[in-house]
């Protein structure tokens, strides 16, 4: 995905998503640094970042523009997600991860909100049906040495 993303050039961003990622970004960094007992421009230092927010900036751009990669390739090659297909996604991270014990579906969503569902839709859902169908098409050359690259004899 980050060689595909490498190859795109973002004109604009929506802010609204933006600000979302950029203080879930923020939120995160914040709750790592207290469990490591130093503030969040220190613990982002540890990673080559300036401070929380240059590391906020990077991280939401990148999720922003992973998003709007998925929704105009989907677009072009008409895939789409159904709120069932949603649904079924998220109740299988709930099976996986022991959150049914404690939530029902409605309740998990809730608890999450309606942006990290959006999020959840477009990045999960719709990414991994968009990576799928371009996955017999799309060979990304970059990622292995030249001698191991391998072509059918149709080529």
């Amino acid at each position: 995905v980050t060689a595909l993303k490498d190859k795109v050039t973002v004109i604009s961003y929506n802010e609204e998503r933006l600000e979302n990622f950029r203080s879930d970004a923020l939120s995160q960094l914040a709750m790592y640094a207290q469990m490591y007992g130093m503030d969040s421009d220190t613990l982002a230092s540890y990673s080559g970042y300036e401070s929380a927010d240059a590391y906020a900036q990077e991280q939401s751009e990148y999720y922003c523009t992973l998003m709007m990669m998925f929704e105009k390739l989907a677009a072009d090659k008409g895939i789409s997600v159904t709120d069932e297909e949603v649904d079924e996604s998220i109740q299988k991270y709930m099976d996986d991860y022991g959150y049914t014990d404690t939530y029902t579906l409605d309740q998990f969503k809730d608890i999450n909100g309606d942006t990290w569902l959006e999020q959840y839709r477009i990045l999960s859902v719709l990414g991994n049906k968009v990576l799928e169908a371009l996955e017999p098409n799309v060979v990304l050359v970059d990622s292995q040495p030249e001698a191991e690259v391998e072509t059918s004899a149709a080529e």
